[in-house]
């Protein structure tokens, strides 16, 4: 038997059949998108845009607001946990040589943050550079008392002491040290009372790829106080990170039992000095006024300053450019100009090659 198909219905199962196939086509390359190394649509490659930390991530995810959260770093709080999933980590002097951590969030999400603990002015600066939303348990008395002036207009406060239902205290750890957190509850604050939600940062410059420019430095110490405190870096060249140590020992994340690790490091040095009078032996930090400055990044260091510009700091090499960072994590280590010798580092790759 013959079928016989005339020319308007062969052309009508030509536009079905490549419409079949035009369908099968976007699902494969949709599927395909999420790896960046495979060949997608120009359309959805403009979708990927820069996070904080350089990364490109969907559109959607990159116009989240920033999340920054006070984390301590007293023995009893080790292992911390969030620590691995944050763009950037800030670190600097609290209190009696104690040092403590404000970890931002922007491209990952974290399902554990903590322990989280106080605030301090010198965080909340940066915090309120970055538009982010600022959580923490209490704080010191001068911190708090700007926030309640409005004193920071980009930053939105999340305080545990008001607004404990947005935080989890947990059985395993004794108090203080066990307030925790997770993005996705602190990022529903915002929602539930209608603030603001999209990110309003000014993204660092990044690279790939770098020239020959910088001495090598593979190795990293920053020995803020006591030996407790005393952090450590080394370069791991078949990555390209650094990984992260304190008091002789792998800085692990509780979760994943894994060390931590950054792409860059950045040596920011500040004024600091006690403030008078003060029984737990809080500090004051400039984070404002400028200083000098060390990136390390590749196995290699670069030196040169920070500064204040257009509200947003900087950190300039010695040629007057802005210095490019790596895509990936970045720790900062705010340290004490009064001792510039709490810095030290070395090549010890080429010692050894």
């Amino acid at each position: 038997m013959k079928i016989r198909i005339s020319k308007v219905n062969f052309t009508i199962l030509i536009v079905a059949v490549l419409a079949i196939l035009s369908a099968s086509t976007v699902f494969y390359l949709k599927v395909r998108s999420g790896d960046i190394d495979v060949s997608i649509t120009e359309a959805e490659k403009d979708k990927r845009v820069p996070s904080i930390n350089g990364t490109l991530v969907d559109a959607e995810i990159a116009e989240k607001r920033p999340i920054a959260v006070m984390i301590e770093n007293h023995p009893d709080a080790r292992p911390q946990s969030g620590l691995a999933q944050a763009d950037i980590v800030y670190e600097a002097l609290a209190e009696g040589g104690i040092t403590r951590f404000m970890a931002v969030y922007h491209s990952q999400e974290a399902e554990s943050i903590g322990p989280v603990r106080s605030a301090r002015d010198y965080y909340a600066d940066i915090a309120n550079e970055l538009g982010a939303l600022y959580a923490h348990v209490g704080g010191s008395d001068e911190v708090l008392q700007k926030i309640s002036n409005s004193y920071y207009k980009k930053l939105t406060d999340l305080n545990e002491f008001y607004n404990g239902t947005y935080f989890t205290r947990i059985k395993s750890r004794s108090a203080p040290h066990n307030t925790y957190a997770s993005t996705e509850k602190l990022r529903s604050y915002l929602e539930d009372k209608d603030l603001k939600t999209k990110a309003d940062i000014r993204l660092r410059p990044f690279n790939d790829y770098f020239g020959p420019e910088g001495q090598l430095a593979d190795t990293i110490t920053v020995d803020f106080s006591t030996p407790s405190y005393k952090v450590g870096y080394t370069y791991n060249k078949t990555n390209n990170t650094y990984l992260r140590n304190h008091n002789g020992k792998a800085h692990t994340d509780a979760e994943s039992g894994k060390t931590l690790e950054a792409k860059n490091i950045i040596i920011q040095y500040v004024k600091s000095a006690p403030i008078p009078g003060d029984e737990k032996f809080r500090i004051d930090v400039d984070t404002k006024s400028g200083g000098k400055a060390l990136v390390f990044r590749g196995g290699k260091v670069i030196t040169g300053t920070w500064k204040i510009t257009n509200g947003t700091t900087q950190f300039i090499d010695d040629s007057g450019a802005e210095i490019e960072l790596y895509r990936g994590s970045t720790w900062v280590e705010l340290v004490p100009i009064s001792n510039p010798n709490l810095v030290t580092w070395e090549d010890t790759l080429t010692k050894t090659e």
